[in-house]
């Protein structure tokens, strides 16, 4: 019997730390997406620079460099970064449950980024001050966003309205 009721006082110990354990994990793959869209950048800074190199120079190109595969999210499309409300987010495509859970997204129904139209970009605003999209009611008239593309392309959007 009392096996029993220490079980059930360490499951509730469990339960009650559930939710940070889980914000823990969502953060630690938001810093993963971060990294790899890092590298993806690096990775096409280096395609820009051999292309460069090749234009300037045909004889200097490489046989054998082979293409990377990226792994994780291949749908990293950039980041979004609001600083007035210390907001950096990898942004993946399509709004899923688990894209959402660590990231903001890219609606696919909507234009690409960067493109002619509108782009919609959708994160939650979780319980946690600071996390995801919660602070987006301390923008003001004024502030910017910023987006950074996977290819090193710059959009800056300023709030005229809220």
């Amino acid at each position: 019997m009392k096996f029993f009721f220490s079980m059930l006082v360490v499951l509730g110990i469990l339960l009650l730390f559930l939710p940070l354990l889980q914000e823990k994990y969502f953060d630690w793959q938001q810093a993963e997406v971060m990294d790899e869209l890092k590298q993806l950048q690096l990775d096409l800074t280096k395609i820009n620079e051999s292309f460069e190199q090749a234009r300037q120079d045909p004889a200097s190109i490489d046989d054998d460099t082979e293409d990377k595969e990226q792994e994780g999210y291949p749908h990293a499309l950039g980041v979004i970064t609001i600083d007035e409300i210390d907001v950096q987010l990898p942004i993946l495509e399509d709004a899923t449950e688990n894209n959402m859970k660590v990231a903001a997204t890219h609606l696919v129904e909507t234009a690409r980024i960067g493109t002619e139209g509108n782009a919609a970009i959708a994160a939650h605003r979780a319980h946690k001050k600071g996390r995801l999209f919660n602070r987006m009611g301390e923008l003001e008239i004024g502030d910017w966003i910023k987006v950074t593309l996977a290819d090193q392309t710059h959009i800056q959007y300023k709030v005229d309205q809220i």
